[in-house]
């Protein structure tokens, strides 16, 4: 436990073989998905969080919370309310579970089917 590391990769490289460590690491990732995203588009808007809070009759802490919840604390109302702030449509779908080279991969053809990114 005192061991001193000299860099992030040093860390990475010794807990990277501890599956509970991966275990906790992936959790606490897909449980904040969905923050992130509403960050990604708030971010792609242009807005700050105190704009966001305005645009939806809210408090600037409120946003940031919001935007750093873990899925269990996020109502469908707030995403529906993001959303329409943001003049986006909010749906819900299911899908396969997929990796994240298969995501990026997904994305890629989206782009050259369209010549756009995807917004």
């Amino acid at each position: 436990m005192d061991r001193r590391y000299t860099s992030i990769s040093d860390v990475v490289q010794e807990l990277i073989h501890d599956e509970s460590f991966r275990d906790r690491l992936e959790k606490e990732i897909n449980d904040k998905q969905i923050a992130k995203v509403l960050f990604a588009i708030r971010a792609r808007e242009g807005k700050t969080e105190a704009e966001m809070a305005e645009m939806l009759g809210c408090t600037q802490v409120t946003i940031a919370k919001l935007e750093n919840s873990r899925i269990d604390a996020i109502k469908v109302s707030d995403l529906v309310s993001y959303a329409r702030a943001c003049n986006l449509n909010f749906t819900i779908g299911f899908h396969d579970e997929r990796n994240t080279v298969e995501s990026v991969s997904a994305y890629a053809c989206g782009i050259q089917d369209d010549g756009e990114y995807p917004k």
